[in-house]
């Protein structure tokens, strides 16, 4: 029995590593976002909380299973133990199934934060709703849905730097933008597992431009005290 996993067999533990270190940077935006919330009670820093919380989470977890997958593959040498393996494949896709619906979630709380419309927020749930449904039995459209949550967020963001003009929200731009290319690689992968190498650099890319972001946030509010 031969299991083919994402990526290269050379990247096998790497994507652990990236995604343990994009959990802590994430820990990071879940700390601020709920300290802005606990200071100003508005809606929009509680979806900034929650959202980069289950991102969080999502990245943990995920990041455990695959260390544990790929530990499995090495010991087993990818064909002896069938029956082991095959449990090993069926929690993969488990786990693919969990995070692609909580990130999903997630970038739903995230855009409804950009996103102005009336009934914004139950028209956005009815749609993750209806894509959580259809990922359930095909998880690899997740990219397709995440990238349709991460347009307004884009779009929006673009909006905005095109307005101040300033490093912050040219950081904030950039970073959603080096996201919403992640997805579009590990869609890409699906015809070469190297796209899949280029997303995760990517993602790491866009997620530490969130980081600096936030440091340069705490360096001027030090700054004005």
């Amino acid at each position: 029995m031969i299991i083919s996993f994402r990526g290269p067999e050379w990247f096998y533990g790497i994507d652990v590593i990236i995604e343990i270190i994009l959990t802590l940077i994430v820990l990071g935006l879940v700390v601020y976002g709920y300290k802005a919330y606990k200071l100003t009670k508005q809606k929009k820093f509680l979806y900034f909380f929650l959202g980069f919380l289950i991102i969080a989470l999502d990245f943990f977890i995920h990041s455990i299973i695959n260390a544990y997958v790929y530990y499995n593959i090495i010991k087993f040498n990818y064909c002896s133990l069938s029956c082991q393996l095959g449990s090993i494949k069926y929690l993969f896709y488990n786990c693919l199934i969990f995070y692609s619906i909580m990130h999903l979630f997630a970038y739903f709380l995230l855009s409804s934060m950009y996103i102005k419309f009336k009934n914004k927020f139950k028209i956005m749930f009815l749609l993750f709703t209806f894509f959580a449904i259809i990922l359930y039995f095909r998880p690899y459209l997740f990219n397709i849905f995440a990238i349709l949550f991460l347009i307004p967020i884009v779009y929006y963001a673009y909006k905005n730097y095109y307005t101040n003009n300033n490093l912050k929200s040219k950081l904030v731009f950039m970073a959603f933008t080096s996201i919403i290319l992640a997805h579009i690689f590990f869609f890409l992968e699906i015809k070469y597992i190297y796209f899949y190498v280029l997303g995760m650099a990517t993602l790491l890319i866009g997620y530490s431009l969130l980081l600096y972001l936030l440091i340069l946030v705490k360096k001027n509010g030090k700054k004005t005290r």
